[in-house]
């Protein structure tokens, strides 16, 4: 190398998590299939883990770095972790309440199950949102915690929830069985998305390796 040439950086390897197939997680894909990641001497080992587990992962520090709601990484820190947010990547909710045809207004919403991933997450936050836009209060529906937007839409197309958020592309293959978008919850550019979040020891720990993940 010449003498001006800067230091190849030490490797890393970096399990890393997303929580849903769904398009606003795009950048890591991008970043893993363009090998964005190996040019800055990084090893990822980039798995899809369902939402409701990610935290726990994180904490236990199986997983180093998720792409995971604000509101998870908020409800783990009121309860003693000590997450850290990164970057955003996806600055406003971005999720449609899907519903299917045999729902024409919102009257129709009333006491019918409502899937979630579970209380206190980013979809449960955004289900409330869109309720309150349509005038409904959260006790005159039910909540159903389901799990992922993956589960949320097999729950809708077997009927054992009549509405649930999901983000995109997961709305297009719903609205071909079917299904119409009842609330677009991303138009009320209500904040509070998607946040690239880490165990802070460990990133104080890794600053050089963390700094090269967000930069790719």
């Amino acid at each position: 190398a010449s003498a001006g040439a800067a230091p190849t950086p030490a490797p890393v390897t970096i399990v890393a998590t997303y929580g849903a197939p769904d398009a606003v997680f795009a950048p890591v894909w991008v970043a893993q299939r363009e090998g964005l990641f190996a040019k800055r001497n990084l090893t990822v080992d980039l798995q899809f883990q369902a939402s409701s587990i990610q935290i726990p992962s994180l904490i236990s520090g199986q997983v180093k770095l998720a792409l995971v709601g604000c509101g998870e990484v908020s409800a783990a820190n009121v309860s003693g972790s000590d997450l850290l947010i990164l970057a955003n990547i996806a600055p406003v909710l971005p999720y449609l309440l899907m519903v299917p045809d045999s729902i024409k207004k919102p009257s129709d919403r009333i006491g019918k199950p409502l899937g979630i991933s579970k209380f206190g997450d980013t979809p449960e936050v955004a289900t409330r949102i869109a309720l309150a836009q349509l005038g409904i209060k959260p006790e005159a529906v039910t909540f159903v915690q389901v799990g992922s937007a993956a589960n949320r839409a097999a729950g809708l197309l077997g009927g054992a929830i009549m509405a649930g958020v999901i983000s995109p592309p997961i709305t297009t293959d719903l609205q071909k069985h079917g299904f119409h978008s009842i609330v677009d919850i991303g138009k009320l550019k209500v904040p509070g998305g998607l946040e690239l979040t880490g165990q802070r020891s460990w990133i104080m720990a890794n600053r050089d390796a963390v700094q090269r993940y967000v930069s790719a």
